[in-house]
């Protein structure tokens, strides 16, 4: 075997776990030939510069290597900086690496089998780095094989493996998307790794990992795995930085007592081993297949029902006072009379806000679009749609998203942090000048003019409910030179607009 690699540690305040690192590490069949080099990170507050000072005060005792190095940082620079620059320090100084955690717990020949990993495939330029951690998968896996892209818990590279890490997250997911790789990278999309990736660019986490998957990943490279585990995570109880107590059972695995038989394999991706990979994931990842999805889809479909039979006994035996119920709009009754002089039978029309109006609508045209926000207004509405036996009706459920501007905006308190901007455009798939009338009576009124000024056809209309409200004023002002009819009733005023040229 030719110069060990260098092991290099990376720890923060938690002294159990590192010292549970260490001494499996000691264990280690070559461990009092190896050099350890311990990177300490400064504490991030009062509180974790106790902690960082009792664990500094143990690395001082750490025995059983060929010399033990140990870089105090006085500053947190957390942990995926301390990981890259310390990675990059040490791989460029001795030429190889091997990478630990404070949390994971080694086999007795975890050492051996990396350096021989690291001698065996040194100039092989397809391979990027050894892995010790495997999965705990029911499939039964070749005794070492190769899976495309590289991983973290408990690994070794080499200066021209780690050449490639790329630390910019947003080229990373560019290129994934520009190669149309987002489906592979994400194992058939069994595993969200493009949630993951897009959460360290967003600053949602700090993953150094996912960056350095990815790197390997488009560099087309393959990363050394056994068949079992050399590793095991003891992290996940909520104390770590990327931990998780609810995932401790998925990752737990018993740790290999016997040498890995490590002879070379062929250079390429395993598909057995992928196959597993997928499988493992697909059953135990919460991200795509969580049970936390599923009841929500079951809570959700429960909802529907009891919703639905509500709605139908309403329908047979409640008071049929509402608009709805009487096939008519919520408008002005004078309006109601101008709709129905002005439709006719070849007609069409485009509609935001549902209800009786549908109902009333749908009988004295040839086509009506109907677009609904409310949830449980729509299940109303297509029921009432189902009672009528009216099939000339195009009608949609586009709820509010999350807000990302301050455009296509609602002025009701329930939809503060929301914006309609899918709900508005909706119009925008239609022809233009289309419709002969778009009723305009649900969320975000002016920007739905916005978008349906040129959809009207010369001589149609646009009819604007409470258009005597003042936060409606902006999209009336985009009306400025179209006819305008108003029609009041109490304090509530229905407007009709014809397009003139």
């Amino acid at each position: 075997m030719k110069n060990l690699a260098p092991i290099t540690l990376f720890v923060y305040n938690r002294l159990y776990h590192t010292k549970e690192t260490v001494d499996a590490l000691q264990k280690n069949t070559l461990a009092r030939d190896s050099d350890l080099f311990i990177y300490s990170d400064g504490p991030k507050n009062d509180e974790d510069s106790k902690k960082i000072i009792e664990l500094r005060n143990y690395l001082k005792t750490i025995d059983g290597f060929r010399s033990v190095i140990i870089i105090d940082r006085e500053k947190n620079i957390g942990l995926a900086n301390s990981i890259i620059t310390g990675i990059t320090e040490i791989v460029n100084r001795f030429s190889k690496i091997i990478v630990l955690e404070d949390d994971l717990v080694t086999s007795p020949y975890f050492l051996s089998y990396m350096n021989q990993g690291l001698d065996m495939y040194e100039n092989e330029d397809e391979v990027i780095s050894i892995h010790g951690y495997v999965y705990p998968t029911k499939e039964k896996l070749p005794e070492t094989f190769f899976i495309k892209g590289a991983d973290c818990w408990g690994w070794a590279t080499w200066a021209r493996g780690w050449k490639l890490f790329e630390p910019n997250g947003l080229k990373l997911l560019n290129e994934i998307k520009k190669q149309k790789l987002e489906k592979e990278f994400n194992f058939n999309d069994s595993f969200n790794y493009i949630k993951m990736l897009k959460g360290q660019i967003e600053g949602r986490n700090d993953s150094w990992a996912v960056r350095w998957y990815a790197s390997a990943f488009l560099a087309n490279k393959l990363t050394l795995y056994p068949g079992q585990s050399l590793v095991n995570n003891i992290g996940f109880d909520g104390s770590g930085t990327h931990s998780d107590s609810k995932s401790s059972n998925l990752f737990d695995v018993i740790i290999s007592t016997e040498e890995t038989n490590l002879k070379p394999t062929v250079i390429e991706e395993n598909k057995t081993g992928r196959k597993a990979f997928i499988k493992y994931f697909r059953k135990n990842n919460p991200t795509y297949f969580s049970r936390i999805r599923n009841k929500l889809k079951k809570i959700k479909k429960l909802r529907e029902s009891v919703l639905k039979t509500r709605i139908l006994f309403n329908y047979y035996f409640g008071s049929k006072n509402q608009p709805i119920d009487k096939k008519l709009p919520w408008i002005a009754k004078d309006a109601i009379k101008w709709l129905d002089q002005y439709l006719k039978k070849d007609m069409k029309v485009f509609e935001w806000g549902s209800g009786g109006s549908t109902l009333f609508i749908a009988d004295r045209v040839k086509e009506i679009i109907s677009i609904e926000h409310n949830y449980e207004w729509y299940l109303k509405t297509q029921m009432y749609l189902r009672f009528n036996r009216i099939h000339n009706c195009k009608y949609e459920l586009i709820e509010a998203e999350p807000k990302k501007s301050e455009k296509y905006l609602s002025t009701d308190r329930h939809y503060i942090n929301h914006n309609f901007e899918k709900y508005c455009k909706v119009i925008d798939n239609s022809p233009n000048e289309y419709f002969d009338l778009v009723f305009i009576d649900g969320r975000a009124r002016p920007s739905c003019i916005l978008h349906a000024v040129n959809k009207v056809k010369i001589g149609g209309y646009i009819l604007l409910d409470n258009s005597e409200r003042e936060e409606y004023s902006s999209g009336i002002n985009m009306l400025k030179d179209w006819k305008m009819i108003d029609f009041s009733e109490n304090s509530s005023t229905t407007s009709v607009f014809q397009k003139i040229k």
